[in-house]
């Protein structure tokens, strides 16, 4: 049961995020509407989410971050996160590093295939 007490709602909705992108982007009815809606959610959808995980995520481990870190996450994530990950949890930090990659690629495929499909 360790595992489900764990289990964070921003960790949940990064993990929805690769099929609710596509989901929402298949409403459009063009594929350039579909493609500008993915865009959005992308630039500020996904930032908000991460930013959400390591501020939920620094609250579990008791740690006491600086008053704007969200922020810093939401506009540095490509540096900051990483940082963050390797200062919490040392070279273990890669896997969550890596599952955040994981979610981007998952996302970019549906996103792009879905789009193929509704320009044909």
């Amino acid at each position: 049961m360790r595992g489900v007490k764990e289990f964070s709602i921003p960790l949940l909705l990064l993990w929805i995020f690769p099929v609710a992108v596509p989901l929402v982007t298949s409403f459009a009815p063009t594929a350039r509407e579909a493609a500008g809606s993915a865009g959005a959610l992308w630039a500020w959808g996904f930032p908000l989410l991460i930013a959400a995980w390591v501020m939920s995520d620094s609250r579990k481990r008791r740690l006491s971050l600086c008053v704007d870190y969200d922020t810093f996450v939401f506009f540095g994530r490509p540096i900051v996160v990483p940082v963050y990950l390797f200062r919490t949890r040392g070279v273990q930090g890669l896997l969550p590093l890596a599952c955040f990659l994981l979610i981007c690629l998952m996302s970019l495929f549906a996103e792009g295939f879905l789009i193929s499909e509704m320009a044909n």
